[in-house]
């Protein structure tokens, strides 16, 4: 009832009229991650793939879909964006941006720019809060609680609490706790995370299919040739802030090198894995040849002054989502006029 309420008034405030300047000024950049082909409204990275197919017929009617290399031809050139302009955009490199995504996106003659660490690409390996996700998911209320306190122990409070309520709760509430401990678990050096996983695994046996969840590099070249633009997230998909300066040119120049190498193309634009970038960052990106980045702050890029911090949307399930839980147009415009994480930002602030 609270969700319903809250889309009720995001809609009566959009209808006022005082939001819709914005729709036609600037950029609108859009991020998705996973294209799911069954239903997971909790899991923050996906969206189902009747509904990314209804969103691009929505955008592609409603807004003037750039490619990467018309935003390239832009920044490089200074012209002003087209009115409504809009830039789809993957992160990450996920296999189901080929075989759910492209579909779709070839089908309507939609360009996107999707942004890979190339050091999952081709490989069997899984980001390790991805596989964290996966274990605490799966894992069965018969797992040994004694050995998981163990291992548990070399953990702080707040990490043992949340994997004991997580294995405590049906799938549908895992989801929430899950999302708020992986937050927590980014500030943590991404070596001690392998560690927990492997620990974690070693409590119960998985069954599951392994097969790779990653791009393949022939994906990815037969995708470059039907108007998707690859663009760099580095190579291991480090958190930036969190590394040496000497190690950025590295991370961000081997990966733009080795797409470059595969593709024989150039490889423009960077997006910084989790969002998190300094001034050190941008200036490594430029070195390295870089001719735009993306962060995950929420708005509208007006122009390419501010090309190393580019806005853009993140995406989820139940964010075009009306109150029957089916798709909207209306309220997949509301969405996108940025008025929910407007009000959510001012009452951070207030209170």
């Amino acid at each position: 009832m609270q969700d319903i309420i809250k889309k009720i008034v995001w809609l009566v405030l959009y209808n006022i009229g005082f939001w819709k300047h914005r729709e036609s000024n600037g950029l609108l950049v859009l991020t998705y991650h996973r294209i799911s082909d069954e239903l997971d409204i909790q899991d923050p990275l996906k969206v189902s793939m009747e509904n990314f197919e209804k969103q691009i017929l929505f955008l592609k009617e409603n807004y003037s879909i750039i490619s990467g290399e018309q935003l390239a031809d832009i920044i490089t050139n200074k012209r002003l964006f087209p009115p409504k302009a809009c830039l789809i955009t993957f992160d990450d490199g996920w296999r189901d941006n080929y075989t759910h995504a492209f579909p779709i996106l070839k089908r309507y003659r939609v360009p996107a720019i999707i942004f890979i660490s190339t050091d999952y690409i081709g490989t069997d390996k899984m980001f390790w809060h991805e596989k964290l996700k996966k274990i605490l998911i799966k894992m069965p209320d018969s797992v040994d609680r004694q050995n998981l306190k163990k291992v548990l122990d070399q953990w702080p409070p707040d990490v043992a609490k949340s994997i004991f309520d997580i294995l405590k709760s049906s799938l549908s509430r895992r989801y929430p706790i899950i999302n708020d401990l992986i937050i927590f678990l980014k500030g943590v050096d991404p070596q001690k995370n392998d560690e927990l996983n492997f620990k974690l695994e070693t409590l119960f046996h998985n069954d599951d299919d392994n097969s790779p969840v990653m791009l393949s590099w022939e994906q990815v070249k037969e995708m470059s040739q039907s108007n998707i633009c690859f663009g760099s997230h580095t190579k291991s998909h480090a958190i930036l802030t969190q590394i040496s300066k000497n190690k950025l040119p590295e991370e961000l120049g081997g990966s733009k090198k080795g797409i470059e190498d595969r593709l024989g193309k150039p490889v423009y634009f960077l997006s910084y894995p989790n969002g998190n970038y300094n001034q050190v960052i941008i200036d490594a990106a430029k070195d390295v040849g870089y001719l735009a980045s993306f962060t995950c702050l929420p708005g509208v890029s007006v122009s390419c002054e501010e090309r190393f911090e580019m806005k853009r949307k993140h995406i989820r399930e139940d964010h075009a989502l009306g109150l029957n839980n089916k798709f909207s147009e209306r309220f997949f415009r509301v969405e996108l006029s940025g008025i929910r994480g407007y009000l959510k930002s001012w009452k951070k602030e207030k209170y």
